[in-house]
This record gives C-alpha cells, sequence and structure tokens, in this order.
C-alpha cells in the first residue's frame, strides 16, 4: 500500500509538466524509476531493527493507573525505552483510542540476535 505523501509525490514526478509531449517517454521512464529508487529505500528504513546487546531490560513497573480522564478511554502500560547507555522507563498514560473497540496491543522487547528488540505498541 502506498502511503499518502508518497501517492501525491509520484503524482507530482509523473504528471507535473501538463506541456510535455506524449513522445517524452524517457522522461516519464526517469521519474518512475526514481519514484520506485525511493519506495524501496524508505521501505528498508520502516523494517530496520536495532539490536541492544546490553542485557534484558529491566522488570516491568506495575503501574495503578487513576480513573480514566475521559469515558472509552484506554490505558496504556509504560515501557522501557533505550536512551543509548541505559533503559529508561517510560509512564503509562491515558489516551483516546482512534476508532472505537481498538484495543492497544503493549510495547515489548524480544530477544533476538544475541541482544533485545523493541517491539512498539500499537492498535488493533
Amino acid at each position: 500500500m502506498i502511503t499518502f505523501p508518497l501517492r501525491a509525490a509520484l503524482s507530482y514526478m509523473l504528471f507535473s509538466n501538463p506541456n510535455s509531449s506524449t513522445g517524452d517517454l524517457m522522461r516519464i521512464r526517469k521519474r518512475i524509476l526514481i519514484a520506485l529508487c525511493g519506495l524501496a529505500a524508505s521501505a528498508g528504513a520502516v523494517h530496520a531493527q536495532v539490536i541492544i546487546h546490553a542485557g534484558p531490560p529491566p522488570a516491568v513497573i506495575v503501574e495503578r493507573p487513576g480513573p480514566a480522564l475521559h469515558a472509552g478511554w484506554v490505558w496504556i502500560p509504560g515501557y522501557y525505552r533505550w536512551n543509548g547507555m541505559r533503559y529508561v522507563w517510560v509512564p503509562g498514560r491515558w489516551v483516546n483510542p482512534p476508532r472505537r473497540g481498538d484495543v492497544w496491543i503493549p510495547a515489548r522487547w524480544v530477544p533476538r540476535g544475541g541482544g533485545y528488540v523493541y517491539v512498539a505498541g500499537y492498535w488493533r
């Protein structure tokens, strides 16, 4: 699936010059090739992972959230993030879900490659 900014960029690159002749096939091919290279490069960056070799993160802190600020809000529990030198606790918070009935899947650290990889939380 192509995201909106990428789709807009592709449209601009391919169709931005309304005065071009139909015989300008090489220019269009070049623009398509550049767009596809950009797409391939950005797809790799999305799946990049940083493996932390500093041992496992500390045990998760059990938080006791107060009442929700508004009806329908969901508690997102805290998690440890890596700041480049050590694990730092990020406290949980109440948030308004993007759609009614969405469920928050919490962030977690997964053992991989002799270290740990952070998997961000997400809505399902």
